[in-house]
Formats: C-alpha cells, sequence, structure tokens
C-alpha cells in the first residue's frame, strides 16, 4: 500500500523518503477467522496520541496526531510487532517484536534499547510501572526489569 504523505521511522530513527510503501499481509481465505484490521490502539497518557496497529500490515504501528486528526507517523518495524504500550507518565511509546530488544519513540525521536544478559532473551511483551520510571520485560520463561534514567539523573 502506498503513502505519499507519511513519515516513515526505522528501528535507526531513519526518516524514509516519500511516497512510502508499507508492507500488506494478506489473510487467507481460506482460514476461519483471519486476522484483518486494527487489533491494538492505545492512547497516550497526555491524550495527544493514539497509537494502532493494522494485522494486515504486522510490522508497522501508526501513531496518530489526535489534536490535528492526522497521521503523526508510522514506526516500521523488521519483524512482526508483538507487542506496545504507552508510558503511563509522559507521550513516550515502548514496543517489541520478539528479538532482544525494547524500542522507544517519543516525539523527540527513537531509541533501540538492547535487553543486557545471559544467552538470549526474547521480549515477548512489555509493561510500563505506574511512574512511568520502569518497564517490565516478558519472554517466554523469563523476565527483566528495565529502569528509565529520570530527568533528574540526566542532569546530574
Amino acid at each position: 500500500m502506498l503513502y505519499p504523505n507519511i513519515e516513515c521511522l526505522s528501528t535507526l530513527d531513519e526518516i524514509c523518503q516519500l511516497p512510502v510503501q508499507v508492507p500488506v499481509v494478506k489473510p487467507d481465505p481460506d482460514r476461519a477467522n483471519p486476522k484483518i484490521g486494527v487489533s491494538c490502539m492505545a492512547f497516550s497518557s497526555d491524550s495527544r496520541y493514539l497509537a494502532t496497529k493494522n494485522d494486515n500490515m504486522p510490522n508497522s504501528v501508526w501513531l496518530w496526531d489526535i489534536q490535528k486528526l492526522r497521521l503523526f507517523v508510522v514506526l516500521e518495524q523488521v519483524a512482526p510487532v508483538r507487542s506496545f504500550q504507552w508510558d503511563p507518565r509522559r507521550p513516550r511509546l515502548a514496543l517489541c517484536t520478539g528479538n532482544s530488544k525494547v524500542y522507544l519513540w517519543s516525539p523527540a525521536g527513537c531509541v533501540s534499547v538492547q535487553v543486557p544478559g545471559e544467552g538470549s532473551f526474547q521480549v515477548l511483551a512489555l509493561s510500563w510501572h505506574a511512574s512511568g520510571n520502569s518497564l517490565i520485560l516478558m519472554s517466554k520463561e523469563r523476565l527483566c526489569l528495565c529502569y528509565m534514567e529520570t530527568e533528574e539523573e540526566s542532569q546530574a
């Protein structure tokens, strides 16, 4: 599907040239209850942004600017997005794709963070603490607690 008026940020915070080709997966018509359309959506804590995931475009998260009622950015990943959740205190979105990284987006930009540890830790789901200062990253059999640097720590 071609979208001429959107910006695309990859895992390296790269802005793609327009128009952007968003990969589309066609559902199997012979399969019962095929995954089609928007399956996940969430508002940011300030209600400015809405994040959506369309099952026909599993590698992309669409961020909508609710104040301007328009598409703000598309976050395109190399693998299908498994989970995403907004920080409960600020407009910061965390997402995972089943690899050993967690991806964070805010209006200031994107960052990917390698999960430290022994062996391979595949992040399958995530959940913010109510304070917004930490994030639980979950794999099939383990979890990792990820602490965020606060503004006070970054200024010290």
